[in-house]
């Protein structure tokens, strides 16, 4: 039997809802350069944005060189998210384990949000940093943190689009 129906179901029950899920809201779109040294370690943080609690991450684009580790393994970075200034509340919650062994193009950037499941996109980063709406912080840091750390000095830039929630 074919349907006719709204996706939202707040607008199919005749109640409001969120306007960025219904007609759109502003977006907001970040550039951050980062230089990594070659002797940055292991859990090296580096924060790239802060964000308000209710902004919605639709996409990260990760631009960067070469960054090999020691013997020319895979270097490895997070990309979550941390208290303003403070400790990480999910240092993996955007994207886990970056390879930045080879190089990435704008025209083939790695994917920021490669954590992000069908049941998370369009998630609040309150609700990614596992807050809700009543212990939520007023912003978060956005941040890159390495796992297994380049051996090669080089740059890369992250270029995040969010939507406000």
């Amino acid at each position: 039997m074919a349907v006719d129906k709204y996706a939202n179901e707040d607008i199919q029950n005749g109640k409001i809802a969120d306007s960025v899920n219904v007609t759109g809201n502003k977006v907001v779109t970040m550039i951050q350069k980062v230089s990594i040294a070659a002797d940055d370690g292991a859990n090296s943080v580096y924060r790239l944005f802060q964000v308000t609690s209710n902004m919605i991450p639709v996409k990260v684009d990760i631009v960067h060189e070469a960054l090999a580790a020691a013997s020319s393994a895979s270097s490895s970075y997070n990309l979550g998210i941390y208290e303003q200034g403070g400790e990480a509340l999910d240092a993996d919650a955007l994207a886990a384990a970056l390879d930045f062994k080879t190089a990435a193009t704008i025209a083939a950037p790695k994917n920021g949000l490669g954590a992000l499941t069908v049941d998370t996109i369009g998630k609040k980063i309150y609700e990614l940093a596992g807050h809700d709406v009543g212990n939520k912080d007023t912003g978060y840091d956005i941040a890159l943190t390495a796992v297994t750390p380049s051996a090669a000095a080089g740059d890369l830039v992250v270029i995040a689009t969010f939507v406000q929630g």
